[in-house]
């Protein structure tokens, strides 16, 4: 796996997302793939199959925050439903934001049961 040196936050303002993410059982560790858990936490990918949300600009402890460098954008809205950690997609006949259930347009993942990281292509 590639590591990445912190000067990687230095990127100009517009080309990724920094998010801020309690991290789970194990920790995560700085310049490595990271992926979200069960209950929506931060912990390293460690399977070439794992979906990788950024990565992680520290090494973190079990139940400290961390910041992961990703490409995306974060929307959060009470009127959402979603389940944590879950894969988000869109109905494909309304376009609404919901859990993905393999079918629809994948989108990103649930950060939260109200807020959604949306991975996009630049």
């Amino acid at each position: 796996m590639t590591s990445y040196a912190k000067t990687i936050d230095k990127a100009p303002s517009g080309f990724g997302v920094k998010l801020s993410l309690e991290v789970g059982t194990a920790g995560v560790t700085a310049g490595d793939a990271v992926k979200l858990d069960s209950d929506g936490h931060a912990v390293d990918c460690d399977a070439t199959t794992d979906e990788s949300i950024g990565v992680a600009l520290d090494t973190v402890a079990d139940g400290g925050f961390v910041t992961v460098l990703g490409n995306g954008c974060v929307l959060e809205s009470s009127g959402y439903s979603f389940t944590a950690g879950a894969r988000l997609g869109i109905t494909v006949t309304t376009g609404i934001l919901k859990d993905w259930a393999s079918s629809g347009t994948y989108m990103g993942f649930a950060l939260s049961t109200t807020k959604a990281y949306i991975q996009t292509q630049i």
